[in-house]
């Protein structure tokens, strides 16, 4: 299974949205959602990723082997060395850890931001529906 997640935030607003895209099976599955008010960019990109994971437990019942690619390289750097100083990201890392265990094996990858398009588009849709 590939994964491709993006969040978008409005600082004017505090308002955050996540979006993901999961390949799996030739089939594709695209997910937008809200996420927790007053988040800053990098805090909205860390809920979406948990919110994800949640989302292919509850959907899929877990998998062996998941890719999730994130244009994100502040949460891309904090799991990759499991570890962070900044309070902001403590519990999103201690909740990836514990969502981690349900999984065989788990990949975060940094890709670019022109390669993660629809992701950032259903974050950024979702985004304005919100401030409606």
């Amino acid at each position: 299974m590939r994964v491709k997640i993006d969040a978008a935030t409005d600082p004017t607003n505090l308002l955050s949205a996540g979006g993901q895209v999961i390949f799996k099976d030739n089939e594709q599955l695209q997910e937008s959602r809200e996420l927790t008010h007053g988040l800053n960019n990098n805090q909205a990109e860390f809920e979406n990723l948990i919110e994800t994971l949640a989302f292919i437990l509850d959907y899929y019942g877990g998998e062996e082997l998941v890719f999730i690619e994130t244009d994100n390289k502040t949460v891309n750097d904090i799991i990759a060395n499991d570890h962070t100083n900044n309070p902001d990201f403590k519990e999103y890392l201690a909740e990836f850890n514990e969502l981690e265990r349900y999984f065989g094996t788990l990949i975060i990858k940094h890709i670019p931001e022109k390669e993660n398009k629809q992701a950032d588009m259903l974050a950024k849709s979702r985004l304005e529906k919100m401030k409606k």
